[in-house]
């Protein structure tokens, strides 16, 4: 009996083992199946957010050069870079920049929460594709490179190599050497624009390019020894800043902002000025220096050349004496007068004078007064039928006229006489009277 009772224990302690053991690897498998499925989770999450962040920071960018190519108040970071103008360039934006500027937040490692994402992450804009000349139209790529811990994105460049970075300064003066710095103020006179480069710059500086405001792109300058260039600006400029890039011999770039004023060159030769009238009526009509208006009259500056890039002011003067200060080439008046201008361009040094322009006002209209309605006049008698009337012009005087003139033109019918009275500022009165015959 004893025996029969332990190999009854054996066999159940055996099915107990087994099954434990079957428990064991089914857990062992659950907890594994666990363990891949967090993980892969927690990757999948990691990789949104790496992405995510990718999606942030390139549309930070684009809304940045959309700002500082076609915005009316653009951001602070827009001098800073060289926008892209078919150079068949890079133009690198940083998120150092953009953390900088405010734009962005530093974004924190997915993959390692202790960590920020490297700040020397970078959107490189391709402009190779632009065929264009002015600032609109560009046809641009964009390209992020984020950069967190050991995973970067897959559009990161290979050989785009940091360490390559150099330093440019600039500064804009009268003269070559810089004694002489310009302030902003207008000017006539050429400028030049002073370039050097510093730090770590492994050849030597081959070429600079420069550009004034957003749109005028200038040639390259010349360079003066290996880490320093200048160029000339000798033509027009109205603008709010000098932005100048620059290459090394193994195209490494380094850009530069020139001054945080206004650079104004004005070399317009202001040559001469007349004074043209016309009638502040619908049609504008003509009026010739010394002709009675019976309104006002417009009076015109017309110079040579007709814009200045500085603008003009205009100094009115009638009879001798300033009359009135404007900065629009016309001016409406309505007094007699002997009118003349003054324009001076905004750099102050060239002024020119009109000669006189007579203006005369009269606005009244000539009175005529019909002296008999109906004269009775012998066929043969010699009679001139404004002697029939009795006339009263304005300041500007006038002449008058009837028609027919005479007795001696009529026939043996009564007839209906018809006299007008002109003002020498244009203004009429007409009149009838009767002419009986009598044979």
């Amino acid at each position: 009996m004893k025996k029969r009772w332990v190999k009854k224990l054996r066999k159940i302690r055996g099915t107990l083992t087994s099954t434990l053991v079957i428990i064991f690897i089914i857990l062992i498998v659950v907890l594994v199946g666990l363990a891949i499925f967090t993980g892969y989770r927690l990757s999948r999450e990691r990789n949104e957010d790496f992405s995510n962040y990718e999606e942030q920071f390139l549309e930070k960018v684009v809304l940045l050069v959309d700002n500082c190519l076609y915005g009316d108040e653009k951001n602070a970071l827009c001098s800073k870079y060289v926008l892209p103008r078919n150079t068949g360039r890079y133009e690198f934006f940083y998120l150092q920049d953009l953390v900088d500027g405010g734009l962005l937040e530093s974004f924190t490692n997915p993959y390692d929460k202790s960590e920020k994402c490297d700040l020397e992450s970078y959107v490189y804009v391709d402009s190779r594709s632009d065929t264009t000349n002015s600032s609109y139209g560009y046809d641009l790529d964009y390209h992020v490179c984020l950069m967190c811990g050991d995973k970067k994105s897959k559009e990161c460049l290979d050989n785009y190599q940091e360490e390559e970075k150099y330093d440019l300064a600039c500064e804009i003066a009268y003269d070559q050497e810089g004694t002489q710095p310009y302030q902003g103020e207008w000017t006539d006179q050429p400028l030049y624009l002073i370039v050097k480069a510093s730090g770590d710059v492994s050849s030597k500086v081959s070429q600079f390019y420069y550009y004034i405001g957003d749109e005028a792109a200038y040639s390259d300058g010349t360079m003066t020894t290996d880490l320093e260039g200048v160029a000339l600006l000798n033509r027009n400029v109205a603008s709010q800043y000098i932005t100048v890039e620059s290459y090394d011999e193994k195209d490494n770039k380094a850009t530069a902002s020139c001054g945080n004023y206004p650079v104004r060159i004005d070399k317009d030769t202001l040559n001469y000025v007349i004074i043209t009238g016309v009638l502040s009526n619908a049609n504008r009509d003509l009026v010739a220096n010394g002709d009675y208006s019976p309104m006002e009259v417009i009076l015109e500056a017309n110079t040579d050349p007709l814009d200045s890039i500085s603008g003009f002011t205009y100094t009115w003067y009638r009879n001798n004496e300033v009359f009135k200060e404007t900065t629009t080439p016309t001016i409406t008046v309505d007094q007699d007068g002997a009118y003349s201008v003054e324009v001076t361009n905004a750099v102050g040094k060239q002024k020119v004078t009109s000669e006189q322009f007579i203006v005369y006002i009269d606005k009244e209209k000539p009175k005529v007064k019909v002296l008999e309605d109906t004269l009775t006049l012998d066929f043969g008698q010699d009679y001139d039928f404004r002697d029939n009337l009795e006339v009263t012009f304005g300041s500007s005087g006038g002449t008058y006229s009837c028609d027919p003139s005479n007795n001696n033109y009529l026939g043996t019918e009564d007839q209906k006489i018809t006299c007008i009275a002109t003002g020498k500022n244009g203004l009429e009165t007409k009149v009838t009277f009767q002419v009986k015959r009598e044979q």
